[in-house]
């Protein structure tokens, strides 16, 4: 038996592939496909991460002695980066990096109107530009278009 992780990083795509007594066989690595607007903003575009992630799995695949047995498949992801997909589950727009800072319009809002510590509390969350609901919020107020076509949102692990 053989199980794969991989690692959606920001900097790199990592993959691994191990017995289950922890002896390596197989490894990989990859850039990250990520588009900057300058220092602040960056995108991921979800067709060159999965097209980028599937040329990892490939190698990793190629690399193992009997792919046969290659049992199970773990993602780690881009923190809380996530796509906007329509009814028929194609990207709408491109990802906003999890590191991102158009959210924070949002932010100082929020800031304002709710109590720091009771938010932390109930989500373990940091009110900051990070999670994705400011995401979410971002493309609402600035994508409309594809607010109103969004079917359900996508977590980088799953795309």
């Amino acid at each position: 038996m053989v199980l794969i992780g991989i690692d959606l990083g920001t900097t790199n795509l990592k993959g691994i592939a191990v017995r289950p007594d922890g002896r390596q066989v197989a490894a990989a690595t990859r850039p990250t496909p990520i588009h900057y607007h300058g220092t602040e903003t960056a995108d991921f575009y979800p067709e060159e991460l999965f097209e980028s992630t599937r040329a990892l799995v490939r190698e990793l695949v190629a690399q193992c002695p009997a792919p046969e047995n290659i049992a199970g498949l773990g993602v780690s992801s881009l923190a809380e980066a996530g796509v906007a997909l329509d009814a028929n589950g194609e990207p709408l727009a491109p990802s906003i990096a999890w590191f991102d800072h158009r959210p924070r319009e949002l932010v100082a809002h929020w800031r304002e109107r709710l109590d720091a510590k009771e938010v932390f509390r109930i989500t373990g969350l940091q009110i900051n530009h990070i999670p994705s609901l400011g995401k979410l919020l971002w493309e609402q107020r600035h994508r409309p278009e594809v607010t109103r076509r969004r079917a359900r949102w996508l977590s980088s692990p799953a795309t």
